[in-house]
């Protein structure tokens, strides 16, 4: 059982590090693998945004970011805003990092935390790899529960039938999700209805994503889903009553 968890552990490492620094991959992992409903919520939930929503979705994948031509030094999560430009942003909400490649890296991060506080990708940074886990505090429960169900609504939209009937024309099921979800999380929780549509927005997310479109054959979003899920429904539902 041991040997499994760990078998799953490094699989999941490497389907994070696909998208996220690896530092922030590495406790990502441990935590929608652990216990803490709340903590595998927070983390998977974050997870999700920042694969599925970023604002650069060209530099999503952490090849296409390590492949720019940055100053040496530049933390992985930074990109250049217009291709030949000297501004530096993160890929994920877009704040400018000015000066950050000489910055040791938990100040990069504590400048953009402060550039852009609500930013998923330096939350989870903040809390998972700057922050002692003896040190963290509790996650808020309004957050928790918004996220819930905004997670519990887009696994709905990923049953609907108009994905499979969408796969039903020989588009990758896989793809028809990643992109689902990205279309729910930039739309206040829109879903696509008809399957034509879902097929367009394969094909529109393909050319928006570039090289980073690999991704929607590495990373399943339904399974960052259920493991984000999955604990916290557990926890709500508490012990089942006897017959």
């Amino acid at each position: 059982m041991q040997r499994q968890q760990q078998n799953l552990q490094s699989r999941l490492v490497g389907i994070l590090a696909s998208f996220l620094p690896r530092q922030i991959a590495d406790k990502a992992a441990e935590a929608l693998l652990a216990d803490d409903a709340s903590e595998s919520l927070f983390v998977g939930a974050g997870a999700i945004l920042i694969l599925t929503s970023s604002v650069k979705p060209s530099f999503t994948s952490t090849t296409a970011r390590q492949n720019q031509r940055l100053p040496s030094g530049t933390p992985d999560w930074m990109v250049a805003e217009v291709s030949g430009s000297g501004k530096i942003v993160c890929f994920h909400c877009g704040a400018a990092c000015p000066g950050s490649s000489s910055l040791a890296e938990a100040d990069s991060w504590s400048r953009h935390r402060q550039a852009s506080p609500g930013c998923y990708l330096q939350r989870l940074a903040h809390r998972l790899v700057l922050t002692p886990q003896t040190r963290r505090s509790a996650l808020d429960a309004g957050e928790l529960s918004k996220l819930q169900r905004s997670l519990t609504r887009l696994g709905q939209v990923l049953d609907s039938p108009v994905l499979s009937r969408a796969a039903s024309f020989g588009i990758q099921q896989q793809k028809l999700d990643f992109c689902a979800a990205r279309y729910f999380m930039r739309h206040q929780g829109a879903a696509v209805n008809r399957p034509g549509d879902a097929i367009q927005l394969v094909h529109s997310g393909e050319e928006e994503f570039e090289d980073s479109a690999t991704l929607m054959e590495q990373v399943n979003v339904r399974e960052l889903l259920q493991l984000s899920l999955n604990r916290e429904e557990s926890r709500t539902a508490g012990p089942a009553s006897n017959p």
